[in-house]
């Protein structure tokens, strides 16, 4: 969907020096890791939404990113397929940022697992809180707050300063 956060501030993503490549669920991410480093180190494994459980799954199964950032994703159970259960320690995580909304309604990614993740981490993951509402009619869309609409220079803002540190 262009209208996902990741994919609206693509542009401005890169013209902050931030090299991206999107890539399908079920691409092998290690293989698109090694690809990226080829191409501008470090590298960030980026997931929003249901792409944060398929970002999960690949650092699980070994891919190595330099960083990973989780944006309005399913942490920790009830959620749909959470990232805890796809990661299975916390000794997989790499330096992680957690970026959510306080608003997201969506309930598949409620906003309740987000701090006992953080803690789970064992100091692996950070939080940044991040606002946006939007008018989207749909809570688990990229026009509400689960998608940040509304507040994509700090969602730009919070991804470079994280990776560029």
């Amino acid at each position: 969907d262009p209208a996902d956060p990741l994919l609206r501030n693509q542009a401005a993503l890169n013209a902050r020096g931030i090299a991206t490549l999107t890539v399908p669920h079920g691409t092998r991410l290690g293989q698109a890791i090694e690809y990226m480093r080829s191409v501008k180190a470090p590298v960030a494994l980026v997931g929003m939404s249901a792409g944060v459980s398929f970002a999960a799954l690949g650092v699980g199964r070994g891919a190595k990113p330099d960083t990973l950032v989780l944006i309005s994703g399913s942490l920790m159970a009830p959620g749909k397929m959470p990232a805890q259960e796809a990661l299975k320690t916390p000794a997989a995580l790499p330096p992680t940022l957690v970026m959510a909304n306080r608003r997201d309604a969506c309930d598949l990614t409620p906003v309740s697992a987000v701090e006992p993740f953080v803690a789970w981490s064992g100091g692996r993951a950070a939080l940044q809180w991040i606002g946006g509402a939007g008018s989207g009619r749909d809570p688990c869309g990229p026009n509400s707050a689960h998608g940040f609409m509304g507040a994509d220079a700090e969602v730009v803002d919070g991804i470079v300063r994280f990776i560029v540190r």
